[in-house]
């Protein structure tokens, strides 16, 4: 989620009233004194303070009476960063604003001999909402020491898969192999750890063990003259390969691979791919028994077109867009729909690929943006969803349908209160529906206030976060089971609708 920043008028600064108030422990509510406090608005440098003993802070405001979006910035050394919006009927002095303090997960880790593991690769994963689905990705990461030690701080509080992987290891034995806590090849309910804000989890010891594994072999179907890379890696977001190497030797051999599922990839050329590359990839499942006569037959990589089609799902004449499509590697590619909303990607290569879609503001006539204000629904590639997700290419696919709807968003306002009736700033309001595509999140202002605008009507469920640095807990499939009935379902309807009020459950 990103906020929108905005840079102070040296002009207004000069004339204006203050924005003043006070910054607390959000666990313990004492004052946090010198916490660094910046405000940003319109220009090119942001007014700074920090609070004093008692958590007083005091800046320059405007002198208009109104108040522009602008953010506070706060931070501190041991507490993560906290951004407030302020709103337009938020009072400029008597803020009250808080500080979450980091939890740390800390330990030591050790072979099978019993020595420290040197500059392993220990990462802490939480589930993360991205492209339509939920998906485990890394919050912090850390190296153990010359004693095997490490420490993963900076954490907002949640649970954490933790995962030691060979990271730098120069010299580490291959039959160590990427594991979970507390020393298993795959995670388990035991592998999560749950922190609580300021909380120090020490004492999260690993001892690894060797892993005999079992041989991949086979061959590449390789050209005379031809070097390839081969890589085995498993297809675990994140995940280091396993074997990487480059050979003209048309037979491989990789010894002491776990059990798991793993993506066996052999490319010609560089790291990016070209055309006129030949690559091969395999996917395979490893278990308890060697893999053996494995044949990678290398085809030459081609260029692919895509065409597709944006329809009004009123039937209506559909408005010009312009459609981009991004790989992972950074590089695009963008069309523009014609009269009839028809377009066609001219050669692609094989890849991952992400949707951006875009109205033409340049176009006129019956399919102006400004005379059909619609907004995109679905991306069908096939019979497969893909506005959010995106999509794989691998060979000739589409058609692509896009389609868009005219009909009155829902939109709908609301205030945030704590069991004391107290405004809660800062705070993370997700909605969220049987389809993902609707799910929306946003931030409360200083004045506990949010707005929403999911693009479909229906039922939703309310869930609140204490504030961004917790947003992942949000797609925690555990912590949205634990959190389902906090607040009553929530039935929207097309347009504006009535005001929400919500009031935070008493722990």
């Amino acid at each position: 989620m990103k906020l929108a920043i905005f840079l102070l008028s040296a002009a207004t600064v000069a004339s204006a009233q203050t924005i003043e108030g006070n910054v607390v422990d959000a666990v313990t509510g004492a004052p946090v004194a010198g916490a660094m406090v910046s405000l940003y608005s319109f220009s090119p440098s942001p007014a700074v303070f920090r609070t004093d003993a008692s958590g007083h802070f005091s800046l320059p405001g405007f002198d208009d009476g109104s108040i522009p979006p602008i953010v506070l910035s706060i931070s501190k050394a041991g507490y993560l960063q906290a951004r407030y919006q302020l709103s337009s009927k938020s009072a400029q002095s008597g803020l009250q604003l808080q500080l979450m303090p980091t939890a740390v997960i800390a330990g030591k880790l050790s072979d099978d001999d019993g020595f420290p593991v040197d500059r392993a690769h220990i990462a802490a994963l939480c589930y993360r909402f991205a492209d339509g689905v939920r998906e485990l990705a890394t919050k912090a990461t850390a190296e153990s020491n010359d004693l095997g030690e490490y420490r993963i701080f900076n954490l907002p509080p949640g649970r954490y898969l933790i995962r030691v992987s060979p990271g730098n290891l120069a010299n580490w034995d291959r039959r160590y192999q990427t594991e979970y806590l507390p020393g298993s090849l795959e995670p388990s309910a035991e592998s999560w750890i749950e922190v609580k804000a300021g909380e120090e989890r020490a004492g999260i010891d690993m001892r690894l063990t060797r892993h005999e594994g079992v041989s991949v072999e086979g061959r590449v179907v390789l050209p005379p003259g031809r070097i390839v890379s081969l890589s085995l890696q498993e297809k675990l977001e994140g995940a280091a390969p396993i074997y990487f190497g480059r050979t003209a030797n048309p037979f491989f051999h990789i010894p002491h691979v776990p059990p798991g599922n793993y993506r066996l990839r052999a490319q010609s050329g560089s790291f990016s791919l070209r055309a006129g590359d030949l690559i091969a990839e395999q996917e395979i499942t490893v278990a308890g028994a060697d893999i053996r006569d494995l044949v990678l037959n290398l085809g030459e990589v081609k260029p692919m077109d895509l065409s597709g089609v944006v329809a009004e799902e009123s039937g209506g004449v559909p408005p010009t867009m312009l459609i981009n499509l991004r790989t992972t590697l950074g590089t695009s590619q963008t069309v523009r729909s014609d009269s009839k909303g028809t377009f066609t990607f001219r050669d692609l290569l094989p890849g991952q690929y992400h949707l951006q879609l875009a109205f033409d503001v340049t176009a006129s006539g019956p399919g102006d943006h400004a005379a059909m204000p619609s907004y995109p629904i679905s991306a069908l590639l096939g019979e497969k969803e893909v506005l959010m997700s995106g999509f794989g290419l691998d060979g000739p696919a589409g058609p692509l349908k896009i389609t868009l709807s005219n009909r009155l968003e829902p939109r709908v306002t609301g205030n945030l209160r704590d069991a004391a009736g107290q405004a809660v700033p800062g705070a993370v309001v997700v909605i969220e529906s049987a389809n993902l595509l609707a799910r929306r999140m946003t931030v409360t202002d200083t004045a506990g206030d949010f707005q929403l605008y999911p693009r479909f009507a229906g039922d939703y469920h309310v869930y609140v976060a204490a504030s961004l640095d917790q947003a992942d807990s949000l797609s925690d499939p555990d912590y949205i089971n634990a959190h389902r009935n906090d607040f009553p379902p929530l039935r929207l309807v097309e347009g504006q609708n009535p005001p929400l009020t919500l009031r935070l459950p008493a722990r």
